[in-house]
């Protein structure tokens, strides 16, 4: 395990149309300072070398977050950090921070023009703010790497190509996915299960191990209501979770081949599916357009 997520909070400014907050049951709050310490401390005793700060709410809105960064940074310098945001409240003192203790930043912004970006993201998020957030940002001599991510869906396709343009020559990397399916959504379309069956990498990998904001594990990103859980890392080790009965049957489920046939999440979840049209495009070369999954191998 290479990799691990910590939510930081659970707040967001955005009601974003293919998010599935409305059916979100868990806590609007932020992880306190000393779970966030033993998640850190736990995540480098099991190897971790990046941490990414995501989940369900917007990292930056975490009034904690300067001390957070701060801590990983002084106690374990080899570990990089990451955050995925929409650009929201990128500016002033926020700013400093991320660029003086962030190794990458993945923005979120799906629509280059004022109707289809307010439109997406909804909430309170303003085009123009975080556009300019964004474009400031990037003019900066020191400053994180930066990843920009798209979703082609029917309300951001037709702009793909202009926002390519865009931001392809400003940035490190961009990455143009297809909408995932969040499982138990109100998506009636099932064909994705007339397609190839595919292992779960992460469950193979552990690589996006997910701490959520009240310490609950979870080895998926889609499980948003942490049906998963693994354990609590409030209440044993990281390394207790990992090696526990938890994880070790949903190991033996996929080996069995009865994770998507079960009643949990899983039964659900299209990437237990062949998903060669998840990545539409991307620059970054240990990646390739027709993968089966938007988990990939290289993520090992």
């Amino acid at each position: 395990m290479k990799i691990i997520s910590i939510e930081n909070t659970t707040l967001c400014a955005g009601n974003c149309i293919m998010c599935v907050r409305d059916k979100y049951t868990g806590l609007l709050t932020h992880m306190k300072q000393e779970l966030f310490e033993k998640c850190v401390v736990e995540s480098a005793q099991c190897g971790v070398e990046m941490m990414t700060l995501t989940g369900f709410g917007e990292p930056l809105m975490d009034p904690e977050l300067e001390r957070k960064l701060v801590y990983v940074k002084e106690n374990y310098p080899h570990i990089k950090l990451a955050l995925t945001t929409t650009g929201h409240r990128l500016s002033g003192h926020i700013l400093e921070i991320i660029c003086t203790y962030l190794d990458e930043i993945n923005f979120s912004m799906y629509g280059i023009h004022k109707e289809t970006y307010e439109h997406v993201h909804g909430g309170s998020l303003k085009y123009e703010e975080n556009k300019i957030n964004i474009d400031n940002f990037l003019k900066l001599e020191k400053r994180p790497a930066v990843v920009m991510s798209y979703l082609d869906m029917p309300d951001t396709h037709d702009e793909m190509e202009e926002w390519k343009s865009y931001y392809e020559e400003k940035v490190e990397q961009i990455n143009i996915w297809k909408l995932n399916r969040w499982p138990h959504s109100d998506d009636s379309d099932l064909s994705f299960r007339q397609k190839a069956p595919c292992r779960c990498l992460r469950l193979d990998t552990l690589n996006g191990l997910y701490i959520k904001v009240n310490g609950e594990v979870s080895p998926c990103c889609y499980d948003f209501n942490t049906e998963l859980s693994l354990g609590n890392i409030q209440e044993s080790t990281l390394q207790e979770i990992i090696d526990g009965p938890v994880l070790r049957k949903l190991r033996d489920m996929q080996e069995e081949d009865s994770l998507r046939n079960s009643n949990m999440i899983c039964g659900d979840c299209d990437q237990l599916y062949s998903r060669e049209d998840a990545l539409v495009y991307t620059t970054n070369k240990s990646m390739r357009v027709g993968k089966h999954s938007l988990f990939s191998e290289e993520d090992a």
